[in-house]
């Protein structure tokens, strides 16, 4: 067993592939000044990575946690320090003894039968994690810009690994990753027993931080490739006028987007299979699949077929999000407006996004800005001035700005010179010469701060979106009804759920609703002829449905009364449910739905189809209907049932 998982993660790590080209970097990356990630290490900058990392993860071939090391520190400090220093010197000689890691496999499901189903894990050696942490705490802040959207072109001659070189890193920080990645070992463990040692010779080792980020600045090539190929004309622009990205890349996992023609799904494929070639990622097609949006099917499928991979139908799932065409909806729609206001550099923001007046007015009204430098607070848009808006304080002095001119101009922008005074337009009455007064005072009084601006949301204790506050910000304002939770998860049919919920609103379609719209409706109860028809009349005051009560409780043994004709469902329910023991409550909960709906659909019966009001075919009804209902899992009407009624 040891023998075979050597010999297959071997293959996987072990095994160089040689490469038949390569990309030009050179048109493409603009070198930065990263000098000062050569930067000697000092024992402070080892200890702060110490603290940093999990205290009790499993242990490496050393078998040291970063909890022992964190208690003895005072005692191997020298030691790491020494280590450290001749890597400084880039003297890594005899580090490959302290570069080793055990892979420990995990089964990713209960029948596993090949190495294939197991996860492995990498059990890194405790001082080439920490060397790895140390570098990559000093990458981490530069990231953000290196990987970028720049052109590029591909010729033959130049390796990925020169991407490093043109980014702008020094000698020394690159002699320390090969350093790492050269020097790196690993040992399978089955059963407790390590295979023979296996040295990297292609991919990334996992359990160190570095890599991650390594693989991120390698695989950003892919997206400079894709626009390059766009901006060249040999692939098709999304849209003629708004600049869509082509590509979402996550980690591993991409999604490209292109027009289902054959030259761009040609295109694509062959694009993929360069960058494969390349740098050894290769893109696995069978675990792939492709999603047609808003094309003729019958047309794109054959065309599609040709990257090999499976088409899906949406929605879909990707990275855990539902991808659909369908409309998001406003708590969704929200984030995108606080992001392009908060986060401007996301790759989404240049898009032409389509927001509803309603969906804006509520941003707006869940929206403060606390002014600081005036250069993102809109002059005449936001609400910069204590918490509210120009249209709010003086209307008619907003009403003579242009509306281009709203959109433009910035508080910065506006008080230099008071310039804002320039996009009044019109002719002022006494009215608006008022309120100008008024705005101009306030103005006066504004001191800007070398501070950003920054935009605060209403709903939440730290000022920032969540999606859960925009959810209930909705609901502000709205009607609650105290009873929802009684109706909605009472054991019932969801349609009787439904009937009666609209019967607490009042919108089932009895004599009083009808004679509102003007439609033909019989004069009174078919129940009892003798009262004008409301839905509160059917279920409570109707003398035919005060009979039909009477029997069911006693039918149930429940303790609770009839209802009274001056009460409401809801109120005697509320009752009732006091009076009734609590093993018997859920059944009575049944009951209390299960009456109404029967007693509706005899109303209809008797209205619809001529039936005659019929007490002992209701209850034979309302019986068979309760036992159908005990029968499908109804355990709460199941302890209120006669014992001599068979639900088995």
């Amino acid at each position: 067993m040891v023998e075979a998982a050597f010999e297959h993660f071997d293959a996987l790590l072990g095994t160089p592939v040689e490469r038949d080209c390569a990309l030009d970097l050179e048109q493409l990356i603009e070198p930065r000044d990263l000098l000062d990630l050569d930067a000697p290490f000092g024992a402070d900058e080892i200890w702060n990575v110490v603290e940093r990392l999990p205290a009790r993860k499993a242990p490496g071939p050393d078998g040291f946690t970063a909890e022992f090391i964190g208690a003895c520190w005072d005692i191997v400090q020298h030691d790491y320090v020494v280590v450290f220093q001749q890597l400084y010197e880039m003297r890594g000689r005899g580090f490959g003894r302290l570069n080793q890691a055990l892979l420990t496999l995990i089964p990713k499901r209960p029948d596993t039968s090949s190495l294939g189903d197991y996860r492995p894990i990498s059990l890194i050696h405790l001082v080439a994690k920490i060397f790895a942490k140390v570098l990559s705490l000093r990458l981490a802040p530069k990231l953000n810009d290196l990987v970028s959207c720049n052109q590029n072109a591909f010729i033959p001659g130049r390796s990925l690994h020169d991407n490093f070189v043109l980014f702008g890193f020094g000698d020394r920080f690159l002699e320390w990753l090969a350093i790492l990645l050269s020097s790196s070992s690993t040992r399978v463990l089955v059963n407790g027993e390590p295979s023979p040692p296996i040295w990297h010779r292609r991919g990334l080792r996992q359990g160190d931080t570095l890599s991650p980020q390594v693989f991120v600045l390698a695989v950003d090539v892919l997206g400079r490739l894709v626009k390059r190929v766009v901006d060249l004309g040999i692939l098709q622009q999304l849209h003629p006028r708004r600049a869509i990205p082509a590509m979402s890349l996550y980690a591993d996992d991409v999604m490209l987007f292109c027009h289902p023609v054959r030259s761009d799904i040609t295109t694509v494929k062959e694009m993929l299979l360069l960058f494969g070639r390349v740098s050894g990622l290769h893109v696995n097609f069978g675990k792939s699949s492709a999603t047609l949006l808003r094309c003729n099917q019958e047309e794109a499928e054959p065309i599609v077929l040709h990257l090999g991979c499976p088409i899906v139908e949406l929605p879909i799932t990707y990275l855990g999000i539902p991808l659909t065409v369908r409309r998001p909806t406003a708590a969704q729609l929200l984030r995108w407006l606080w992001f392009s206001q908060t986060d401007i550099d996301r790759a989404w923001t240049g898009l032409d996004l389509q927001f509803s007046a309603t969906e804006r007015a509520l941003f707006f009204a869940s929206t403060t800005m606390e002014l600081g430098n005036g250069q993102m607070a809109l002059f005449w848009e936001d609400r910069w001035i204590q918490g509210r808006s120009i249209s709010e304080i003086v209307p008619l002095v907003y009403a003579c700005c242009p509306k281009r001119r709203r959109k433009q101009r910035t508080v910065a922008q506006g008080q230099h010179g008071n310039s804002w005074t320039r996009d009044i337009q019109g002719v002022f009455g006494i009215h608006e010469m008022g309120q100008f007064l008024q705005l101009w005072q306030m103005i006066a009084d504004t001191i800007l701060t070398e501070e950003p601006d920054r935009l605060i949301r209403k709903w939440t204790s730290t000022g920032t979106y969540s999606a859960r506050s925009a959810y209930l910000a909705t609901f502000h304002g709205s009607v609650t009804c105290p009873a929802w939770k009684m109706i909605w998860k009472a054991w019932t049919p969801p349609k009787v759920r439904f009937f009666l919920w609209l019967a607490q609103q009042d919108r089932c379609w009895t004599a009083d609703r009808l004679t509102r719209r003007g439609l033909q409706h019989h004069p009174r109860c078919l129940l009892c002829d003798q009262a004008f028809e409301t839905i509160h009349h059917i279920i409570i005051e109707c003398p035919f449905t005060q009979q039909i009560w009477h029997e069911v409780l006693a039918w149930f043994r429940l303790p609770a009364g009839c209802p009274n004709q001056e009460d409401s469902l809801l109120d005697w329910w509320n009752r009732a449910r006091h009076n009734t023991p609590h093993p018997q409550r859920k059944g009575l909960a049944s009951i209390t739905l299960l009456l109404p709906w029967m007693v509706w659909k005899h109303r209809n019966d008797c209205v619809f189809d001529r039936a005659q009001p019929s007490i002992a075919a209701l209850m034979s009804k309302i019986k068979e209907e309760a036992t159908l209902w005990a029968r499908a899992r109804a355990k709460g009407l199941r302890v209120i049932l006669p014992q001599t009624w068979d639900v088995h």
